[in-house]
């Protein structure tokens, strides 16, 4: 007796899901899939919380279940195009429709979630990238001292050891930013010409 495992099953479902929308028969299904008779298949629907849907002629999850989301979702619901009010209402009261509802909730939280996953990444890249002109023996430069806050000193170094980066292209990036905001408001433009 072999032994299949969530993710078996949920690929088994998903392929179920997906022959019926193609439109295949049942004993069509069972055979492609393995089953001796049609009423495995159905037992196996069964297990997984799914119940034939003789409008849809598919299989339509019928229990909210955290492993609906993982399911690549092969249903297609035939909504009609409607113009009136009270259609649109009814729909809401159907289980596959609202299923359908709470699933495109999580996808586009999970899309949402990546986008800015990959926004921040952006971000940490342009900032090494800015801070490379930076690195030693680019440019010609000079050597400043003064002292710092003890805890801007702290919030310096853990930011350097967090990101690679040297306390120079740090400062330097500061600097040209600030320079950027401020330079032309405090510059004396009379003063740039004698």
């Amino acid at each position: 007796m072999t032994t299949t495992t969530s993710q078996d099953n949920l690929e088994r479902v998903a392929a179920v899901l997906r022959l019926f929308k193609e439109g295949k028969k049942a004993e069509e299904v069972a055979v492609e899939l393995g089953y001796k008779h049609v009423q495995s298949l159905s037992r196996f629907m069964q297990r997984e919380n799914y119940k034939w849907d003789k409008q849809v002629k598919n299989y339509m999850y019928s229990v909210e279940d955290e492993r609906s989301s993982q399911i690549p979702q092969e249903k297609s619901i035939n909504i009609e195009e409607t113009r009136n009010e009270e259609d649109v209402f009814e729909l809401l009261e159907r289980n596959d429709v609202m299923t359908l509802l709470k699933n495109a909730r999580k996808v586009l939280k999970a899309v949402k979630q990546q986008n800015e996953q990959s926004k921040s990444n952006s971000q940490e890249v342009d900032l090494w990238r800015a801070a490379q002109k930076y690195v030693s023996g680019h440019s010609p430069s000079i050597t400043k001292s003064f002292r710092l806050p003890i805890e801007m000193e702290h919030r310096l170094t853990h930011f350097c050891t967090s990101t690679g980066l040297l306390q120079k292209q740090v400062f330097c990036l500061a600097v040209e930013q600030f320079l950027a905001q401020y330079e032309a408001v405090y510059t004396d433009p009379a003063a740039e010409q004698t």
